[in-house]
């Protein structure tokens, strides 16, 4: 028998679009480190694959799509003491050429530093890359650094979204769990005075309380007013410590009922023009269900009596 090793070698791993993406700007990066740097003046030729060159930090406008609402002040101080004793930044930050000026893809917070730093130029590679690339890059240089909170990274999906037909594209395309993805897009669908206090406390939630939130105020007509008082005490709580995170709803709904009250059931009202047609309420070990015979037809009812056959046989192809 021949000694020979006939097994064939592994199948390349496939990438995801989001993984091609992170390559392409370390790629750009790279360039950096494999050619001689050069300085011309700014806005001169810079063909695709050129070195790095400096760059004006004036020249430079954020990223529109940049995922990080907060900079630590104190990370970009000791940032910026970092550049000065190096007289520079070591990996350059990647930009395209919008107009006359520039935009920033990658290196926000480097850019941010060098300027606090007193430096008049910044080592860029200057790319040619789409709206969608871009919004595309600044979430991988900040996921892969795992620096971004769940409400920010939520911001970023939400800013990717509409450029995808459904959430399960977006999520194949991210190479990112559907049900987590839904996870992190819950934040979107929270009120505004819940998400104006994340705004300025990004990391007080993670995307699991945050779909707990959103199913907590769907439960109940205006859920997000019945439990506002609530929900920002207990959430004062989970800043200060003193609460665990996945107690949050327990808390919630002790608060909203008051010491010494009974936990009323949870209601949702179906209406039709504007008119209540029946509820469904869950109440403690029971969920019932109170429809208008004349909101539905025949046919319907026929399906909704089918549907909970299936349901409470734990029949999955219902």
């Amino acid at each position: 028998m021949s000694d020979t090793d006939t097994t064939a070698p592994p199948a390349p791993k496939k990438l995801s679009p989001l993984e091609k993406l992170a390559a392409k700007s370390k790629e750009s990066i790279g360039l950096h480190q494999a050619n001689q740097e050069t300085v011309g003046p700014d806005l001169g030729p810079s063909p695709q694959g050129s070195a790095a060159r400096k760059i004006h930090v004036d020249l430079i406008d954020p990223n529109p799509w940049q995922p990080r609402t907060h900079f630590d002040d104190a990370g970009l101080r000791e940032l910026a003491q970092s550049i000065q004793a190096t007289q520079g930044v070591i990996e350059p930050i990647v930009l395209r050429r919008k107009e006359e000026r520039y935009q920033l893809v990658v290196g926000e917070r480097r850019w941010r530093a060098a300027k606090l730093a007193g430096h008049q130029h910044i080592d860029a590679v200057v790319r040619e890359l789409a709206d969608q690339e871009v919004a595309l890059m600044a979430l991988v240089e900040n996921i892969d650094r795992e620096d971004l909170s769940d409400y920010e990274i939520a911001l970023a999906l939400g800013n990717l979204r509409e450029r995808f037909k459904t959430t399960s594209q977006l999520a194949r395309y991210l190479n990112k769990d559907r049900k987590d993805t839904y996870r992190y897009l819950a934040f979107l669908d929270l009120p505004d005075w819940l998400r104006a206090r994340l705004d300025q406390n990004p990391r007080l939630i993670h995307r699991t309380s945050a779909d707990n939130l959103k199913g907590l105020f769907g439960s109940v007509e205006d859920g997000a007013g019945v439990y506002r008082d609530a929900t920002q005490k207990a959430l004062d709580l989970i800043e200060s410590g003193a609460l665990a995170q996945n107690l949050l709803i327990p808390q919630i709904k002790r608060y909203a009922l008051g010491p010494g009250r009974a936990a009323a059931p949870a209601e949702v009202v179906f209406s039709r023009h504007g008119q209540k047609v029946g509820s469904l309420v869950r109440g403690g070990k029971h969920i019932k269900i109170t429809l208008k015979a004349a909101s539905l037809t025949e046919a319907q009812t026929d399906e909704l009596e089918r549907l909970i056959h299936h349901w409470v046989k734990g029949d999955p192809g219902g």
